[in-house]
């Protein structure tokens, strides 16, 4: 769920004209490097069976005087709207994915997504370099001696 999460937040975000990259595998950064948000979600199952989610969303709109310029905010990228329209945005997608989740080939069609927008691929990452994202969304990564392991959160 985090990554569809992930997905939705950075299309949300999308349609305010707003460009930001996926840092596997929930996190959202300004072009620059800078992190813009952060994902927490959290299941509760019973026998197998999903219960309930939980899905927490950190996002930096409007910069303070204080700020630590590490920090990306959407100001800094020229957002100058509302806290609520940035909140529907993200709800409007979010809300799409989740009625979508048990639809066939969605989880594949957010795979494709991240790939695209991912500052994770082609990076240094624990343990190599960062090739692909794998199909049960956990991250493909190379070694120095080229092979090939997956990386789970």
């Amino acid at each position: 769920m985090t990554l569809v999460t992930a997905v939705a937040v950075q299309q949300g975000l999308e349609q305010l004209k707003l460009n930001t990259l996926v840092k596997w595998p929930n996190d959202l950064l300004l072009e620059d490097g800078r992190k813009l948000a952060g994902i927490l979600t959290e299941s509760q199952s019973q026998s197998g069976d999903v219960k309930a989610i939980v899905i927490g969303i950190g996002l930096n709109i409007q910069r303070l005087a204080d700020a630590p310029p590490e920090y990306g905010f959407l100001s800094d990228i020229g957002y100058l709207g509302s806290r609520s329209e940035v909140l529907e945005a993200i709800l409007e997608t979010l809300e799409f994915h989740i009625d979508h989740l048990n639809t066939p080939g969605h989880f594949g069609f957010c795979l494709n997504y991240l790939r695209k927008h991912s500052a994770t691929i082609g990076r240094p990452v624990t343990n190599g370099i960062a090739v692909d994202i794998n199909s049960d969304g956990s991250l493909l990564v190379q070694d120095s001696q080229g092979k090939l392991s997956s990386m789970y959160t």
